[in-house]
């Protein structure tokens, strides 16, 4: 399940998270398909993309919403995000008073693993 859940994630961080001038690659597909005449080259390309794309399973859904949640108490540290800590879970539950059960904390944390190692590659990659 670690390595489903890794292949997941990482492919979706690839789709929606925002590159340098704050667009994902989801966002630029759908601006293709806003701006190219329907039956293009450009437009069936985006489409088959676009149905390609990786989407969270629905059955996780709930705990990528809950890790992005708690994402937002991270601390931050001179080379990057640090690591959610089980006081970030555990304030974030009490505060929202959220019935979590341990092997949805051992999901965060390792959504949290791809998240921090995705990241890290991209800073090194944009660092070259």
């Amino acid at each position: 399940m670690r390595e489903v859940i890794h292949d997941i994630i990482k492919q979706v961080l690839d789709m929606d998270m925002p590159d340098d001038k704050g667009s994902s690659k989801r966002d630029q597909l759908m601006q293709i398909l806003n701006s190219s005449e329907e039956g293009s080259q450009f437009y069936e390309s985006a489409i088959s993309q676009l149905e390609e794309a990786p989407e969270i399973p629905f059955y996780l859904e709930h705990i990528w919403e809950w890790f992005w949640q708690i994402h937002k108490g991270r601390t931050y540290g001179m080379s990057g995000p640090n690591p959610i800590t089980w006081e970030n879970i555990l304030a974030w539950r009490n505060l929202l008073d959220i019935e979590i059960r341990p092997i949805e904390i051992e999901i965060i944390n390792e959504m949290d693993s791809v998240y921090l190692k995705y990241i890290s590659d991209k800073n090194k990659k944009g660092n070259k």
